[in-house]
């Protein structure tokens, strides 16, 4: 897979984003890969905010522990790396 074809998976999905060029501090191991393989409920809430959104609200109702934090940070980075004029 070239970086052409990265960049286009990144594009359209972004739980490919994060997955690609995340990582997170983990005391036993050191840094490590950011994976959604033992989130898979989080796929689609990332997928809801793909490159043809437009104006969309999307209301989670979660209680603590959730990753909440990490999500919004991610979808965050998707949208300053993918939309113009953000």
């Amino acid at each position: 897979m070239d970086a052409k074809d990265v960049a286009r998976i990144v594009y359209n999905f972004p739980d490919k984003l994060a997955e690609y060029f995340r990582t997170l501090k983990n005391p036993v191991h050191g840094t490590i890969p950011f994976s959604l393989k033992e989130r898979p409920y989080l796929v689609e809430i990332y997928r809801e905010f793909g490159p043809d959104v437009s104006n969309k609200t999307i209301l989670l109702y979660c209680s603590r522990k959730v990753e909440k934090t990490e999500t919004i940070t991610n979808l965050l980075l998707y949208g300053l790396t993918v939309f113009d004029g953000v």
